[in-house]
């Protein structure tokens, strides 16, 4: 049985360090894990599809590449890729649409934190757009059936409007204790808010940083307070 969390519409200051809107810190720090889907090209419907670019280092900062199964990919049985007129691509997301992100992460310690972001436009491309658009994205991350870390704490980062690309990012916050082998970010979107149409997603981007210190109480009360988090359980078949 995989664990799941539900991470509600709850609003706080992001981070800033790299391109995306709530970039972590300590993105390429030792034990760091990140993956970027922002080519929808080479995705293909029903079989996991690897992720456009990856990188990781080591405990000791070198450097690794993902081999296998290991290797960051997305998987959905009725998700579809597409492309505007100036050849731009997207995944086009359907209310009842499936959408899952494999994620590894370093192992064997004692935490870890992530940070997951997803982009999508603000309307259908071409369209001229509008900012009041939102799709109402929900994460249920789950851990790997061979991790024996525990969710613990879940924070909603918020939104951030690009008015100059028409862009909508919504970003994630995670921490796990004990040792985590990696995870699932699974999404879903709000039915009423797109209206018997499709939402179409730019990018997705995660980054993990697994890491031996035991995070603080404090900490994790002032995470799991930021957001409501609501456990819930299902089944899940991926391959």
């Amino acid at each position: 049985m995989k664990r799941y969390i539900l991470i509600t519409a709850v609003f706080a200051a992001g981070f800033t360090a790299r391109a995306g809107a709530f970039d972590p810190t300590w993105a390429g720090d030792d034990g760091s894990v990140y993956a970027v889907w922002d080519n929808w090209a080479n995705y293909t419907q029903g079989s996991a599809s690897q992720a456009d670019y990856t990188e990781a280092y080591a405990q000791d900062g070198s450097a690794y590449s993902f081999a296998g199964d290991d290797r960051p990919d997305v998987l959905s049985y009725s998700a579809v890729n597409g492309y505007d007129t100036d050849g731009n691509s997207w995944l086009e997301l359907g209310s009842a649409d499936d959408l899952s992100f494999w994620m590894p992460a370093v192992s064997g310690q004692e935490t870890t934190e992530i940070v997951v972001q997803l982009t999508y436009w603000d309307d259908d491309p071409g369209n001229g757009g509008n900012a009041d658009w939102r799709a109402g994205f929900d994460l249920y991350p789950q851990l790997s059936d061979t991790s024996s870390g525990t969710l613990i704490g879940s924070e909603y980062l918020g939104e951030d409007y690009d008015t100059s690309e028409g862009l909508i990012t919504e970003g994630w916050s995670l921490i796990v204790s004990g040792s985590t082998d990696g995870f699932f970010a699974d999404f879903t979107v709000d039915q009423e808010s797109l209206d018997g149409g499709g939402v179409y997603v730019e990018e997705v981007s995660i980054d993990a940083l697994s890491y031996a210190a035991v995070p603080e109480p404090a900490s994790v009360i002032s995470i799991i307070f930021g957001g409501v988090i609501l456990a819930v359980t299902r089944r899940r078949m991926r391959r």
